[in-house]
């Protein structure tokens, strides 16, 4: 599989490709946010039972990108933020635990990677 520097990634740097996509995986472009300003460093796969599968990558950014989804998809489980009960006392912190397995891992993944890497997935264009 082959990738054009400008095609899709509309960038200068060096693309270089990691692995191929499964026809059942969600595509999406890796966008790395810094301070005011963004950049499209790759496009990753959130495959079955969530995995994360690192499709391509700018040169500098690939080695990072992988390291995350290694990291990520070692995880059995994410944990997210919930509104407390309402007779909780103020100020408390809830959470539930959202399995590798459940529908909302996806986007329980995608709030992580941003919150954690400022790393934000966003489905891929074509």
């Amino acid at each position: 599989m082959t990738f054009g520097r400008r095609s899709l990634l509309g960038l200068a740097a060096a693309v270089v490709p990691i692995a191929a996509g499964g026809a059942a995986a969600a595509g999406f472009e890796a966008v790395l946010h810094d301070g005011d300003r963004e950049r499209t460093i790759g496009r990753v796969a959130i495959g079955s039972r969530g995995m994360l599968t690192v499709l391509f990558a700018t040169r500098d950014r690939a080695a990072w990108l992988r390291d995350i989804a290694h990291r990520t998809n070692a995880l059995p489980a994410m944990s997210v933020d919930t509104p407390p009960p309402a007779n909780a006392p103020p100020y408390t912190d809830a959470s539930r635990i959202v399995p590798r397995d459940s529908p909302d891992f996806p986007k329980a993944l995608r709030d992580y990677l941003m919150a954690s890497y400022r790393l934000e997935l966003r489905p891929a264009r074509g």
